[in-house]
């Protein structure tokens, strides 16, 4: 089951697209980079907030904010 599963993935029009256009393994690359970056920016501030940095911030506000953004 799993080598006919690998065969049809290998064989797919995405993965002709990555394997004979230039550029893109690199823009594949580099969303995936962007999405991880927007991830840990939205999850960090929030940590921070909790461990008692930015107290002069509500907790509510700032979840309200970043807890969206980290779940796109």
């Amino acid at each position: 089951m799993l080598p006919e599963l690998l065969t049809a993935v290998e064989q797919s029009a995405v993965a002709e697209l990555l394997r004979f256009w230039r550029w893109a393994y690199p823009l594949t690359n580099a969303a995936h980079i962007l999405g991880i970056a927007l991830l840990f920016g939205a999850i960090l501030p929030l940590d921070l907030r909790m461990l008692g940095l930015w107290r002069s911030v509500p907790l509510p506000l700032l979840a309200r904010v970043l807890v969206p953004m980290a779940g796109t």
